[in-house]
């Protein structure tokens, strides 16, 4: 089952009677249900009925309740249909790099999505869907512009990040913004080997561990000078306490006196 099933509503039918619930877990030979009755400890039989309407019909319940937002925002009106969306092509800027790794049909999808304001690319498994969508990620970043990527499965995040890191390995510009943390995986990925160094929490030890690396430079560049300072605060000190030790001789008094001796002595 795909993970998109969580929380769907479900019927459990057992000898003609129903009974309501939801999908709670998942797994690769089992499905956990949150059941509105107890149904005691052993079934000998059912029908499992799942309905993925919901989904659209949540959608339609935030939709409407956020009509009056939604209404003055142009990406929005466009995307429920509105206002006319624009569509057209724009050639890639990149696309002489690798003009080689798109085929004729990838390569049209490419320029679509760069000229329109929404676009759904479909193909069959191995068509290159995935190569489209990690050069359209290229396309935007080195652009200047922010790009969300989602999708109701991780792997599929993890498979169109992977294949848009081997891009930036490929760019110098892309490969600096990857060092600099500019990329980021959010969610749980499945493909942990390709994508750890895109977590947030390993991407904030890597910058904090680079920022160690460079105090400590700092630092090493200031030790002579500290000691220097040190020196001279010393040198500074003894300096002040010569001069107030001739400001205490200055006060004894120069005149010195002496009595005359006795003729007898």
């Amino acid at each position: 089952m795909p993970s998109s099933y969580d929380d769907a509503p479900v019927k459990l039918v057992i000898a003609g009677q129903e009974v309501g619930g939801a999908v709670v877990g998942l797994g690769d030979f089992e499905v956990t249900l949150a059941l509105e009755e107890y149904l005691g400890t052993y079934i000998a039989e059912a029908e499992l009925v799942i309905d993925l309407t919901f989904i659209l019909r949540k959608l339609r319940e935030v939709l409407e309740s956020r009509a009056h937002v939604l209404e003055g925002h142009a990406i929005s009106r466009k995307a429920m249909g509105i206002d006319r969306p624009r569509l057209g092509e724009a050639r890639p800027t990149t696309l002489t790099r690798d003009s080689e790794a798109l085929n004729q049909a990838q390569e049209a999808a490419l320029r679509w999505c760069l000229g329109s304001d929404f676009l759904m690319v479909w193909g069959p498994p191995g068509t290159g869907k995935t190569h489209v969508l990690a050069r359209l990620l290229r396309e935007e970043v080195l652009a200047g512009r922010s790009v969300l990527l989602l999708s109701n499965t991780n792997i599929a995040v993890d498979q169109a990040f992977a294949t848009f890191l081997e891009l930036c390995l490929a760019d110098d510009c892309l490969s600096a913004m990857f060092e600099q943390g500019r990329f980021v995986r959010l969610g749980s990925p499945q493909m942990r080997d390709t994508i750890d160094s895109l977590l947030l929490d390993n991407i904030v030890k890597k910058l904090n561990s680079d920022t160690r690396g460079a105090l400590e430079d700092k630092r090493r560049q200031l030790e002579p000078l500290s000691r220097a300072l040190g020196e001279t605060q010393s040198q500074i000190s003894r300096l002040a306490s010569l001069l107030e030790l001739r400001d205490q001789t200055s006060a004894i008094p120069t005149n010195i006196y002496t009595t005359p001796k006795s003729r007898g002595q």
